[in-house]
């Protein structure tokens, strides 16, 4: 009889997420009432709120084809990618041309597509902690091994001594460490992303 297993990376996954799913299945979290108006839901950054219409009018428009290649598969579309250019162009005031544009089918497509650009197996990923849940598993799923540095508390700052001190040989770049959001959504200082930048 064959023996059936999990690849090995595959078992670190799961055991990194062993805590993540003991949270969702067995913490006071997992009893709440999800339907209880009063309970704001923060966790998983599922949406509080109703879509607006607008959005769900513009899914509508576009969801109907306009020719026989409407739901075929797609790549850096240029329309889309002057389209997102533009309007970082406006919104942020940064210069970006429509070849700076990638286009995934979401940001998780994206960051797995980046850590598994720039690492390799054995490499290590800084990223800092707490970090959005799933980086972890994305970092190992490519063979690389994830350093978590704690943020500074109670601002959830960027300790960029620590991250300093974790970057080794093995160390490559990610968008896990260059995140510059805190958890609480706010913009982090501008000495914390000068610092990513350089």
């Amino acid at each position: 009889m064959v023996e059936h297993r999990l690849a090995t990376k595959l078992d670190r996954i799961l055991q990194g997420q062993v805590p993540l799913l003991r949270f969702f299945s067995e913490s006071p979290w997992s009893t709440r009432d999800p339907a209880d108006p009063d309970n704001a839901d923060f966790v998983a950054g599922n949406p509080q709120e109703m879509v607006m219409p607008e959005f769900v009018e513009i899914l509508q428009k576009w969801a109907v084809p306009k020719d026989k290649d409407w739901y075929a598969y797609k790549f850096n579309e240029p329309y889309a990618q002057a389209a997102a250019a533009a309007a970082l162009r406006d919104r942020r005031g940064v210069p970006f041309e429509d070849d700076d544009i990638f286009l995934t089918d979401g940001a998780f497509a994206g960051l797995n597509i980046t850590i598994g650009t720039v690492t390799d197996p054995g490499d290590e990923v800084v990223l800092t902690s707490p970090p959005w849940f799933f980086y972890e598993a994305l970092i190992i799923g490519h063979g690389a091994t994830p350093v978590r540095v704690k943020l500074k508390q109670p601002s959830w700052d960027l300790d960029i001594d620590a991250i300093a001190g974790a970057i080794t040989e093995q160390t490559r770049p990610s968008s896990s460490t260059r995140r510059t959001t805190r958890p609480g959504g706010s913009t982090r200082p501008s000495s914390s992303r000068n610092w990513l930048e350089c």
